[in-house]
This record gives structure tokens, sequence and C-alpha cells, in this order.
């Protein structure tokens, strides 16, 4: 018997934060065997998706201030995830991640 995203999926709520639900969709499909065998395939795969993202990009003309088109959005999702799973494998956490960066980050100081 196959393993079906419906499977996976049911406990995992929707009310949460996208990221945390990136993160704990990824964590289940692994329970189940689907995973990466090491980080060097899920940076691969991050390069994959900021070239597609820059395409999006350059496709549509966007520039600073214009809503992004549905691609782009679609790309930048895929590219979240992606950096969800690299945070995974490597321990991290992107909560733990954006914190970090926004003390350090000359702009915080700022605001």
């Amino acid at each position: 018997m196959g393993c079906t995203w419906g499977r996976i999926t049911p406990d995992v709520p929707l009310a949460i934060p996208a990221l945390m639900r990136a993160v704990k969709l990824q964590k289940r499909t692994a329970e189940v065997g689907f995973d990466w065998p090491s980080l060097a395939p899920v940076f691969a795969k991050a390069e994959e998706e900021i070239a597609e993202l820059k395409a999006a990009i350059d496709s549509s003309g966007n520039d600073a201030g214009k809503p992004p088109a549905k691609e782009i959005g679609e790309e930048f999702g895929d590219l979240l995830f992606v950096m969800a799973n690299i945070a995974r494998i490597s321990g991290s956490t992107l909560k733990r991640a954006c914190a970090t960066q926004m003390r350090n980050s000359p702009a915080a100081s700022r605001a």
C-alpha cells in the first residue's frame, strides 16, 4: 500500500504559520521515507528554485513596489519550502534563524 499526501497531513493544522507548517509536513514525509539523502541535493534544488524565481521575475517585468505576478509568488513559495528543508536537515529552525538575523541586522537597529 502506497503513501498518500492525505495520510501524512491530516493532523498538521492549516491555521499555523506557513513556514512552521512546511517544516512539520517535511518532518512527516521524512518519517515515511521521503527525504533527501544529504544536504547537497537540497542545495542543488534551492539553486534551481532561485533560477526559476529569477526567470519569473524577469519575464513579468516586475519592479519594486509592483504586486508580484502569480508565478513569482509560486516560485518564491517553492524556494521557501526548500529553505525550510535545509533548516530542518541542518538542525536549525527558520524561526531561530530569522530572529537572529533580525537582531543582528543594521536595519533592525534602525527600527
